[in-house]
């Protein structure tokens, strides 16, 4: 264009930097709708896992009419939103359009100017008409990419932010290898808090033989739970150190240490999957037989056979086709397969009732021997046999003791005790 005529190109162009300012001007825009659609997007997902989720919930309080005119105001909201962003993308096309279209006219109206002054003749102008009908389509395949590109600017954004979060437990640059551990656990001088809030464990110590069984009671928010998060690095702790046979665990890596401690949870997350798998659950490669064994000793073979499909049954979504007590017997059947030296016992038994608690009961009674568990119970029913029982309050430890000594000292778990079993001792 620029060859063939100059100075029709340049009157041309004149028009260009006013479309590239309104390209870009619909570009910003495009991007705030789209980062608004995105979040309504992300919204209804949500809320549709979150119902489905609790659909028994659901049923049981009548909701449904409730939640589907919440899906009804959420979805309308999620469409308006879209809606936004095809409406100004539809307006960006035919404002960039109609420039393109102003420029063939001033083109036209110059051209005939310059022929009928007899500076250009029609055939070189044919030419240079043919040139700008070849650079028209590359600008609106451009511009559309543009909106395209601002869209998935909107996307990128929400990843890189994702991406932005920094683990709060890294390993150290040259982490060692855990080897085979024996069970010895200490805790020396811990202490941590959630963030910036408050001491959730203050000036913590204790010391665990091998083959130890401790129990952790006390009331709800004490910091039970969290003393024994610390031990897989779930969370570093502020101070002091965590030793399992000597060996401060934040030398170690991640995968070599939690390889080596078994959790057995109070609410059990299955997978989408066969119970082989679930039972097998981290392991790419296993052993059926060694599945089934696993399962026998956590009371879990006898409920798996009576399916038809038997180590092969598809538990479903969370393991909604099974009842709380045959998770928690799978759960304890992980345990069993991974065959850890450590293992820590969340409230396993206390959303169940009195004939699986006590399938479980015994199940856990096979799977505790020859390792180091720590067991955090509400229910002191569950924590009698335990070699020491610590009694924890406000993050530290107020009293440690088998059942028998705790109950002769007549403080804290003699009070729990007492409040526990009021109507035995009457």
């Amino acid at each position: 264009m620029v060859y063939l005529n100059w100075q029709l190109t340049s009157a041309t162009l004149v028009i260009a930097p006013l479309m590239a300012v309104l390209i870009g001007w619909f570009g910003e825009k495009l991007l705030i709708f789209s980062r608004y659609s995105q979040n309504r997007a992300s919204n209804l997902a949500a809320m549709l896992t979150e119902v489905f989720g609790g659909i028994r919930l659901v049923q049981a309080f009548s909701a449904q009419d409730y939640e589907i005119n919440r899906f009804t105001l959420e979805a309308e909201q999620n469409r308006r939103a879209r809606f936004r962003s095809e409406q100004l993308k539809a307006l960006q096309f035919v404002v960039v359009g109609f420039l393109e279209a102003m420029s063939v006219v001033v083109l036209f109206l110059l051209g005939g100017w310059q022929i009928s002054q007899g500076n250009l003749t029609g055939s070189g102008f044919i030419s240079y008409v043919t040139a700008v009908a070849l650079l028209i389509d590359p600008i609106s395949l451009t511009t559309s990419n543009y909106s395209e590109f601002k869209q998935g600017e909107a996307s990128w954004d929400r990843i890189v932010e994702l991406l932005a979060i920094e683990p709060q437990v890294v390993e150290k640059p040259g982490a060692a290898e855990m080897p085979p551990v024996q069970g010895q656990v200490e805790y020396n001088q811990v202490t941590f808090a959630y963030g910036t809030g408050p001491l959730v464990l203050q000036q913590v110590s204790l010391q665990v033989k091998p083959g130890e069984i401790v129990a952790l009671v006390g009331a709800s928010g004490a910091g039970k739970t969290t003393l024994v998060n610390l031990l897989p690095r779930f969370y570093d702790c502020q101070q002091g150190t965590v030793l399992i046979d000597g060996t401060d665990i934040q030398t170690v890596t991640l995968e070599s240490l939690r390889r080596q401690i078994g959790i057995v949870p109070q609410d059990v997350n299955l997978f989408s999957g066969t119970i082989a798998q679930n039972i097998a659950f981290g392991q790419a490669y296993y052993d059926l037989t060694d599945v089934e064994t696993a399962a026998r000793i956590a009371n879990a073979h006898g409920f798996i056979s009576e399916f038809a499909s038997g180590y092969q049954t598809v538990v479903g979504e969370r393991g909604v086709n099974l009842s709380g007590g045959q998770r928690q017997r799978i759960a304890i059947a992980r345990a069993v397969l991974l065959d850890p030296k450590i293992l820590i016992l969340d409230e396993a038994t206390s959303a169940l009732d009195s004939e699986s608690e006590a399938l479980v009961q015994e199940a856990l009674e096979r799977l505790m021997t020859g390792r180091t568990v720590f067991i955090i119970a509400h229910r002191l029913a569950t924590v009698q046999r335990a070699n020491r029982i610590l009694v924890m309050e406000q993050g530290q430890i107020i009293e440690a003791g088998t059942h028998g000594e705790l109950l002769q000292r007549g403080q804290r778990y003699a009070q729990f005790y007492a409040q526990q079993f009021s109507s035995q001792l009457l």
